[in-house]
């Protein structure tokens, strides 16, 4: 799969930016690609992998606000990458809607560990 063109060029992203006055922007990946339906392990190395791609896509960008991914389909291991992401220096996560596919939902008990991640990271 090949990612469109104007989300991955940086300077023409960066040019847009100026033409447009925007001074900062928020950037995250792309929901379809985080992975949630790996198993444990492989997803967790999954979003590490991503978010380690996003730093250094923007790490000599200041103008860039990058948001990280998390494994959600299990709550432990997105809490562990959540923390380790902030540490990193990404301000947030971004997250999908159904962390398990259709019919599931972010109050699943299991995610309680993610959330309260998120609250302290806060």
């Amino acid at each position: 799969m090949a990612v469109s063109k104007p989300l991955s060029d940086i300077p023409g992203r960066l040019a847009w930016m100026a033409k447009q006055g925007i001074d900062k922007q928020v950037v995250g990946g792309w929901v379809d690609m985080f992975g949630y339906e790996l198993p444990g392990a492989e997803a967790e190395a999954w979003a590490r992998l991503a978010n380690d791609c996003m730093l250094s896509a923007v790490e000599a960008e200041t103008r860039f606000v990058p948001l990280a991914t998390v494994p959600l389909g299990d709550g432990a291991r997105a809490a562990s990458v959540l923390k380790d992401a902030i540490k990193a220096g990404f301000r947030g996560a971004m997250i999908g809607t159904l962390p398990r596919g259709p019919g599931s939902t972010l109050d699943a008990k299991d995610l309680d560990a993610f959330w309260q991640a998120a609250d302290e990271t806060a």
